[in-house]
């Protein structure tokens, strides 16, 4: 179990901690030297829980956008909600794909046109692949 904490004190700070314990494959458990509290900007962080493997990902991606824009603005300060919202939808695109590619494309189909097409199939075909 991951242990990931936050407080927020003095009205504009926050303190946080996490434990560096991983699970793997349901009963594994060990402690890498990594925490799992990783630097966006110099004054925003996240703590991550659950798969290491896909926040690494995510973490990359925001990681990349967020650094282009300071190097290109370094003015413009980005906000904690900013990375939070452009977080949470690389969070959501990288499940949409592998979703898609999981259970659509066995079917020759991807998201759109499995809404496109929705109306010609069976129930019974779109409750199997639920």
């Amino acid at each position: 179990m991951t242990v990931c904490i936050g407080a927020i004190y003095e009205g504009n700070s926050v303190l946080g901690a996490s434990d560096r314990m991983i699970t793997a494959g349901g009963n594994i458990e060990f402690q890498p030297s990594q925490p799992k509290i990783w630097p966006i900007t110099s004054s925003v962080i996240a703590m991550v829980a659950d798969d290491i493997a896909v926040h690494t990902v995510i973490h990359q991606e925001v990681s990349k956008i967020v650094s282009s824009r300071i190097e290109s603005e370094p003015q413009n300060w980005w906000k904690v909600k900013d990375i939070a919202d452009l977080y949470s939808q690389s969070y959501i695109q990288l499940k949409l794909k592998s979703a898609s590619k999981k259970i659509l494309s066995p079917f020759g189909l991807d998201p759109d046109s499995f809404i496109r097409k929705q109306n010609e199939m069976s129930q019974d075909f779109i409750r199997s692949i639920e």
